[in-house]
């Protein structure tokens, strides 16, 4: 089929994401915020590094494994700076590091998790046409949870209803493309 309009866009976290699991401060499943920093813990020639987040509700701290018993000597001291430093690229990567998330038993809050469309691509023809045909290819890599309609309606600034209407009518066609670049199941 040959498209009127052809548009590419990639959706990427604004924020580290925040963590659904128990609270052991006022008990129940809480939502926990990244404080951005890391902890460290040195024993012998083994090294523990965790992400701290917080309970949004009691503010408890919760520590998310990033390195468990490591070797020293496997740490890339490049790395290890970072770590001491809290650099803010290095505590966004691993806040959004979905294997990490996954292998400690945590999920991902997802409707308090704020993201962006970043435009790859866009080629437009005349949208004011009455039957203008328009394909949107959306890069999600990081596995947010969304619809097509309410993408279309972001990207083509019309309401859901006409977003709806669009994809009904097959005048819009959205294809989502997970990119899964975490080498495993979604969180």
């Amino acid at each position: 089929m040959s498209y009127d309009n052809v548009m590419e866009y990639k959706l990427v976290p604004t924020e580290i994401f925040p963590i659904l699991r128990g609270c052991s401060g006022c008990g129940g499943m809480q939502v926990h915020t990244c404080k951005k920093n890391f902890r460290i813990n040195a024993n012998g020639n083994r090294l523990d590094v965790w992400l701290i987040y917080g309970c949004a509700k009691c503010g408890h701290t919760y520590n998310l494994p990033i390195y468990e018993r490591i070797d020293k000597n496997r740490l890339p001291a490049a790395e290890y700076r970072k770590f001491l430093e809290n650099d803010a690229a290095a505590v966004f990567r691993y806040g959004t590091d979905k294997t990490i998330l996954r292998k400690s038993r945590v999920r991902i809050a997802w409707e308090q998790t704020d993201y962006e469309l970043v435009r790859q691509a866009e080629n437009r023809g005349d949208m004011a046409a009455e039957e203008t045909k328009t394909f949107i290819k959306l890069k999600n890599p990081f596995g947010f949870p969304v619809r097509e309609d309410k993408i279309a309606s972001e990207i083509l600034s019309v309401s859901r209803g006409k977003a709806k209407e669009l994809l009904k009518k097959e005048l819009l066609v959205v294809s989502i493309v997970k990119e899964d670049t975490f080498n495993g199941r979604d969180t």
